[in-house]
């Protein structure tokens, strides 16, 4: 998702997603960032929602040279279903690029 180096807003969504009724449910993913951003200011940021919730927010300031798995703590939807969302937002300068693969609840 992005990657434009221009001000633009996008978005991944899938409705309808069941949360686990048992145990602690989770949304984990593998997110590898790559930026021509600097420094610790986050100017591009990808959102991860859940019912237009934002429950984690992640930066140009996380890049990194290869995938890290991250995990977002569903408990409060348990039982639920739920809207998923990744929300991207990158500023007007230099380019931030979010790949996101292998989503998982469970």
């Amino acid at each position: 998702m992005m990657g434009y180096g221009t001000n633009a807003i996008e978005s991944l969504s899938q409705s309808n997603i069941t949360v686990p009724s048992a145990g602690t449910p989770k949304l984990t993913f593998w997110l590898k960032i790559t930026t021509q951003e600097s420094g610790s200011t986050a100017y591009d940021t990808l959102k991860v929602k859940v019912n237009n919730s934002t429950l984690a927010t992640y930066s140009n300031a996380n890049a990194s040279a290869g995938y890290v798995q991250r995990t977002v703590d569903l408990s409060a939807y348990k039982g639920q279903t739920v809207k998923l969302e990744f929300a991207g937002s990158e500023d007007t300068y230099l380019s931030t690029v979010f790949l996101v693969d292998e989503i998982a609840i469970g």
